[in-house]
């Protein structure tokens, strides 16, 4: 799934620090680029965080996000940002802090569901890949990274 979202241009690479509401912007542009949400996509993930917490750092390192919203969805896609400076979502809280940033958009649960299942089985579950492709900086250790895990679908 990984090296498709790469080959896709559902991907990108984010070398400069940011606080968490540009990141979560950021991490819309490729979804926003492809034409499966429109730019105000990220301000309801933003103000979804903003209400219930960081709900999308999911695991240390890792980001999902995403929100239900019916209006600026256009279709179901995933996408994938590489920060380099790790963006924090609370101070208080060092899991809560994320550089692989997976964003989604469904046009319902059922694929919402096939998405997350797609994701945590090819990645999220592998801790050494996601090690690897926390501490790759460009786009050919990225490449290396998926190369050097065990799952031939990555």
């Amino acid at each position: 799934m990984l090296r498709e979202l790469i080959e896709k241009d559902l991907f990108e690479i984010c070398d400069e620090p940011v606080e968490w509401e540009e990141a979560i912007r950021i991490s819309m542009a490729p979804l926003v680029r492809q034409g499966a949400v429109t730019q105000e996509y990220a301000g309801t993930v933003i103000q979804n965080v903003k209400r219930f917490g960081p709900y999308i750092a999911v695991t240390p390192g890792v980001a999902l996000p995403h929100a239900k919203d019916d209006c600026h969805v256009l279709h179901t896609a995933v996408c994938f940002v590489k920060f380099n400076h790790p963006v924090c979502f609370d101070e208080t809280d060092a899991e809560k802090t994320a550089s692989l940033f997976f964003a989604m958009s469904a046009e319902d649960e059922p694929r919402h569901l096939r998405n997350l299942k797609a994701l945590t089985e090819e990645c999220l579950k592998d801790g050494a890949l996601i090690r690897r492709l926390c501490a790759a900086k460009t786009r050919e250790e990225i490449l290396a990274a998926l190369a050097g895990g065990s799952r031939e679908k990555i």
